[in-house]
C-alpha cells in the first residue's frame, strides 16, 4: 500500500490493517482524538476481535507499551497501548467494556427505541420494554435479571441476584433506571411520554405532561439551564451569570464570575481581561509551567491536573488551546463561590425551577428504590461542575440541589 502524507498516520495504519486482515470490520475501527486526547485508533464491538485477549493476540507481534491516556472511562482502563508501525508511534484502544461490565447507555430509553413513544397501558409498556431488551441483550440470565426488576416494581419478589448486578449497579440505575421509574408511574395509571430528543435538558420522560428527571444512585441532581434561558431574570449579577451558563457565553461567564468571586477576579487580573481574546493572549504569552506554579502557589493547585499525571493539558496549552485555563476558572469559581452562595443562587433559580420532579433510583437489598423530589421542594441550590482540563466546556456548569438535599 502506498503511503499518503496527507492522510493521518492512524488512518494509514487502519487502511493497512483492513487490506491485510479481511476479518476486521473497517466500520468498527475509527480514528479518534485531535483534541483533548492524542489521536489513536479505537476498536469497537464487532470490529472482528471478540475479546481483549483476541486484541492482545492480534497485536502480539507489535511491541505494546501501555497507555491509559486514550480514554477517561474506567471501562477501558488497561486496554490502551502505543505501538510502532513504519517507524511511527500509533495509539490503539480496545473500546469494549471488560468482561462482566455492560456498555454505557446500553439500556437507556434511546437504546431501547423508546424515544418519542407514549404509553398509558402498563401491560403494553412492559411488553415493549421486554421486546426491546431482547434486542440489545443476548445473555438470557442477564435478561431475566433485568425483567425481574420490572416484576419487583410490581411487588412480585426480589430482583434476581445475578453477579452482573453488583458490578454494574451504577450504570443500571442511571440508564435503565429511567425506564424503571417511568414504568412505576405507568403502573399507577399515568401516561408516560419519552421525548424525541435523547438529550432533552429538562426531562428524561414526562408523566401526564409533567417533566421527570431520572437520577441513578451515584448521580446528583444537576440541572442544565439551557432550556430555562428565557426565564432567567437579568436584574442581578447572579442572574446574568446564570444566563451566561444557559447561553453558553464564555465571555459573560468570565465577566460575571469575576464580579461575583474575588478568586475569579484574580484570574482576570492575570489575564488582563475577561474575554476570550484576552485568555488566548495570556496562554500565548505564558508557559503552562508558569501558570501551573501560579495556581499552585495561590490556590493550592486547585483546578490544574498534576503535571506528572497528565501531559495532555501542557501539550494543548503549548498549541494555544484555552481549555486548561477555562477549566481552572470554572473549578475555582465553583469551589470558592458556587458552593458557598446557595442563598443568592436559590433566589434566582427558585423562581423558575418549579415545574419538574427529580426521581432518584437505587437498588437496595435486591429491591428497586424509587424516590421522587419535586424541584419546588428544594430550597437550596448551588453550582455543579464536572469536566476536565482538556475540554473545559464539555459539560457546562449547571445548578444542583445542595448536597444534603440530594
Amino acid at each position: 500500500m502506498t503511503s499518503n502524507k496527507n492522510v493521518a498516520i492512524e488512518t494509514q495504519f487502519k487502511n493497512w490493517l483492513i487490506e491485510n486482515y479481511p476479518k476486521l470490520n473497517k466500520n468498527k475501527i475509527n480514528r479518534k482524538g485531535n483534541g483533548e486526547r492524542r489521536p489513536h485508533l479505537r476498536f469497537y464491538k464487532d470490529c472482528g476481535l471478540q475479546s481483549f485477549n483476541d486484541f492482545l493476540d492480534f497485536f502480539k507481534n507489535f511491541p505494546l507499551v501501555p497507555n491509559d491516556n486514550y480514554t477517561g472511562s474506567p471501562d477501558y482502563k488497561g486496554q490502551g497501548f502505543d505501538i510502532k508501525w513504519n517507524n511511527n508511534s500509533i495509539g490503539i484502544l480496545f473500546g469494549v467494556a471488560k468482561e462482566g461490565n455492560i456498555e454505557r447507555k446500553k439500556y437507556t430509553p434511546k437504546a431501547l427505541g423508546l424515544n418519542g413513544s407514549k404509553f398509558s397501558d402498563a401491560r403494553i409498556f412492559r411488553q415493549n420494554i421486554i421486546n426491546s431488551l431482547q434486542n440489545v441483550e443476548s445473555d438470557q440470565k442477564i435478561l431475566d435479571c433485568l425483567i425481574s426488576m420490572l416484576d419487583n416494581i410490581q411487588g412480585r419478589g426480589p430482583v434476581i441476584n445475578h453477579p452482573f448486578l453488583k458490578q454494574n449497579t451504577n450504570k443500571i440505575t442511571s440508564d435503565f433506571g429511567e425506564v424503571l421509574a417511568a414504568y412505576k408511574s405507568c403502573l399507577s395509571g399515568k401516561q408516560i411520554t419519552f421525548p424525541d430528543n435523547s438529550n432533552n435538558n429538562i426531562a428524561d420522560y414526562y408523566v401526564n405532561g409533567k417533566a421527570y428527571s431520572a437520577k441513578g444512585r451515584k448521580a446528583g441532581g444537576k440541572v442544565n439551564l439551557v432550556d430555562y434561558k428565557s426565564l432567567i431574570s437579568l436584574d442581578s449579577d447572579v442572574g446574568n451569570f446564570l444566563y451566561s451558563l444557559a447561553d453558553h457565553d464564555k465571555n459573560n461567564f468570565f465577566k460575571y464570575a469575576a464580579i461575583l468571586c474575588k478568586e475569579a477576579n484574580e484570574l482576570a487580573s492575570w489575564v488582563n481581561g475577561t474575554n476570550e481574546d484576552s485568555v488566548k493572549k495570556y496562554v500565548s504569552d505564558t508557559s503552562y509551567d508558569e501558570f501551573y506554579d501560579q495556581v499552585a502557589q495561590r490556590f493550592g493547585g486547585l483546578g490544574v491536573p498534576l503535571a506528572s499525571k497528565d501531559e495532555r493539558p501542557r501539550q494543548l496549552w503549548a498549541q494555544g488551546d484555552t481549555n486548561p485555563f477555562y477549566f481552572t476558572l470554572n473549578t475555582i469559581f465553583h469551589r470558592f463561590w458556587g458552593v458557598k452562595n446557595s442563598d443568592q443562587i436559590t433566589k434566582v433559580v427558585s423562581s423558575f425551577l418549579n415545574a419538574a420532579i427529580f426521581v432518584h433510583i437505587d437498588i437496595q437489598n435486591l429491591n428497586i428504590d424509587i424516590r421522587e423530589v419535586p424541584f419546588k421542594n428544594i430550597d437550596k441550590w448551588q453550582t455543579a461542575y464536572w469536566s476536565r482540563a482538556t475540554k473545559a466546556w464539555h459539560n457546562w456548569m449547571a445548578v444542583e440541589p445542595c448536597k444534603e438535599q440530594q
